[in-house]
């Protein structure tokens, strides 16, 4: 078994749901009834929560002296030890960018660019740079007409931070590596005191962390890691599935264990899952089943013509569970690829007069996207009301081209369709144009009332604001932070539980101007991102919109996406009910629910063989043949739900 192997490096890959915590805990058991000293013991965790649970375990069995820590906490102790630098937390960030501007001003001069920030790309590098360690040399940021070299700019940053005694949450790993990199005696006193390590979640590892980890392992590499390939969700901070696939190249005398039972979940949640996750090519095969005796669960989709329509399915199917008697509200959990999906979910919650987590509304129509809605919806709905960041945000979003100096001179409806501008010929046209759009709409809306949601439709074909987001794109693979597109449609989505405009109108001003309410005491069903769920577990989970575009389906990020939606099922413990657009579900959806042992079969040929075994099941009844069309009969079950039938004419 894993934990008996005492020397040398060991890989224990652990699929969802296999004892990994327990397996770590076992570990430390082992050693310590081999003679190890507890004071030679270093467990690392990714996550302030992974250590607390370790912890609370080894204390429950009366180990208290092993030291537990999080990468970035040992980071810091070194820092703090070896420099005396403290880090501030979040006012860090602000010093971070005041350094980096002052090293990019050093070297090139950035031009200031309408509803940008020149200096996110070099934010992004400067990131880049600390966790994965590339060949600076390499690195380059591109700019509208030139491409600039990072390096000198990342030197003149690391010479600056210096000076100030700076510190960034990415530092806390980084600058412990080139510490430990660079003094012999600090690296023997850590490499010394610790004899013994283990790691939790080691796919997650950047390869700043896999520096890191490598060095204190120096000279025993007595290595004891445990991850899942599968679950290599974080990418976007440098992650890369490689280093628990390669961990055999990097540690060739290693040891091996993979877990295959799944003691969490149900047969239903451990079939469909595996169905999804054997698709990925990058990952080390496993027989993942579920534990023998495991109850069937339920495994379900429901579709919507909107996210509105999937709303009021996930809210139904939860009250049709909780209703039936065997659940609490507290058992339930709805998580979702983007954190935007949040704000439909608790509106329809609320209104359903069902507990949830806290959702703060406010944040949604405060996003750039939100407040273009709301201008745009006063401006039409109540003109006299645009206030000067309104009426100036009209004239940027879209950009329309107007000077700064004009956009500045308005305050207001008045002074937007006042005239006297002092504006060329093409921009004075372009301003009256803008005006009696927003003046035709105005029109068409007294003569006969438009629904919310096709005003903004509306608002759309006129002025382009969906195409506009769409341009201006966005990171996507960014943990859990959405497109403005995704903004766009979650309050769409909202709009559609509005008749009228004003009513809508009325509830972004009424949201906008409401204090968040204290948290309650018993938060009811759990809304979470997939990211913030990894590592937690649920009876009931509805997962929300696993549609066609909710996740990122570039070929580059396809097999990564699939590992957040494999981590999202997973999370399950009994039941799970999906919901996805109607006509357009994912592609994991597809593979979610198809049996891949009929993929190369048509329809035709499904049915053709269902009928054999129908009639010859009812001559001469046989278990195995039973089973056979069990299975095809909830293969075209599948299919049908999938694609539908288009209706007769």
């Amino acid at each position: 078994r894993a934990k008996d192997t005492v020397r040398g490096p060991v890989r224990v890959l652990a699929p969802a749901g296999s004892g990994k915590t327990k397996t770590l805990t076992n570990r430390v058991i082992h050693l310590l009834n081999q003679g190890v000293p507890a004071e030679q013991i270093l467990a690392l965790a990714f996550n302030r929560k992974a250590a607390q649970e370790m912890t609370e375990r080894l204390r429950a069995r009366g180990v208290r002296r092993v030291e537990i820590r999080t990468f970035h906490a040992l980071g810091y102790q070194i820092l703090r030890d070896a420099l005396g630098w403290r880090y501030s937390g979040e006012k860090e960030h602000q010093r971070t960018r005041q350094l980096l501007n002052q090293a990019v001003a050093s070297q090139v001069s950035i031009p200031a660019r309408r509803d940008s920030d020149p200096l996110a790309p070099f934010l992004e590098m400067l990131a880049y740079a600390k966790s994965s360690l590339p060949d600076l040399r390499t690195l380059k940021i591109e700019l509208e007409e030139d491409s600039v070299p990072f390096e000198p700019i990342f030197q003149a940053f690391l010479q600056a931070q210096s000076q100030k005694k700076h510190l960034t949450f990415d530092d806390m790993i980084y600058l412990s590596v080139r510490l430990l990199l660079r003094q012999d005696e600090l690296r023997r006193q850590y490499q010394e005191q610790f004899h013994y390590l283990l790691v939790d979640e080691f796919q997650d590892l950047n390869k700043a962390q896999i520096l890191f980890l490598t060095l204190l392992a120096l000279p025993h590499n007595n290595l004891f890691v445990v991850g899942d390939d599968d679950q290599m969700i974080y990418g976007w901070r440098g992650a890369e599935v490689g280093h628990i696939l390669d961990f055999p190249k990097r540690f060739p005398t290693a040891s091996e264990t993979v877990l295959s039972t799944n003691y969490r979940s149900t047969e239903a949640i451990v079939t469909h899952s595996r169905r999804l996750i054997d698709n990925n090519r990058e990952r080390v095969p496993k027989n993942i089943r579920a534990r023998a005796g495991a109850p069937a669960g339920l495994f379900a989709v429901r579709f919507g013509d909107d996210l509105w329509e999937q709303v009021q399915a996930a809210v139904n199917w939860l009250q049709e569970q909780v209703g039936a008697g065997e659940l609490a509200w507290t058992d339930c959990a709805i998580l979702y690829r983007y954190r935007a999906y949040q704000y439909p979910l608790a509106l329809a919650l609320a209104q359903a007069e069902i507990p949830h987590s806290q959702v703060d509304l406010r944040e949604l129509f405060l996003t750039p996207v939100g407040q273009d809605i709301t201008a745009y919806l006063t401006a039409i709905l109540a003109p006299t009301e645009l206030d000067t960041d309104m009426a100036q945000r009209l004239l940027k979003r879209p950009n329309k081209y107007f000077t700064n100096r004009f956009i500045s001179s308005v305050h207001g409806w008045a002074s937007l369709q006042g005239g006297g501008h002092d504006l060329p010929g093409w921009a004075n046209d372009r301003l009256r144009e803008f005006l009696d759009q927003l003046g035709l709409i105005q029109t068409e809306l007294a003569r006969r009332p438009f629904k919310s949601a096709a005003l903004l439709y509306r608002l759309d074909l006129d002025f382009g604001l969906y195409e506009y987001y769409a341009e201006k794109g966005g990171d996507k693979r960014a943990l859990d932070e959405e497109t403005e597109l995704i903004i766009w449609d979650t309050i769409y989505a909202l709009a559609a539980n509005f008749d009228r405009p004003a009513e809508f109108l009325a509830f972004i001003r009424e949201t906008l101007a409401r204090e968040l309410a204290p948290p309650a005491d018993n938060e009811g069903i759990t809304l979470s991102t997939i990211h913030q769920a990894k590592g937690r577990e649920y009876p009931t989970v509805v997962y929300f919109n696993l549609s066609q575009g909710a996740h990122g389906e570039e070929p580059e990020e396809l097999e990564e996406e699939r590992r957040v939606a494999y981590v999202g099922v997973t999370r399950a413990r009994q039941d799970i009910l999906i919901t996805a657009q109607r006509g357009r579900p994912s592609p994991f959806l597809r593979e979610l629910v198809q049996d891949p042992r009929y993929r190369q079969k048509t329809m035709g040929q499904l049915i053709k063989e269902r009928n054999q075994l129908q009639k010859s099941l009812q001559k001469n009844p046989d278990a195995a043949r039973q089973a056979e069309l069990d299975r095809l009969e909830a293969e075209i079950a599948g299919r049908r739900l999938l694609d539908p039938p288009a209706p007769r004419r």
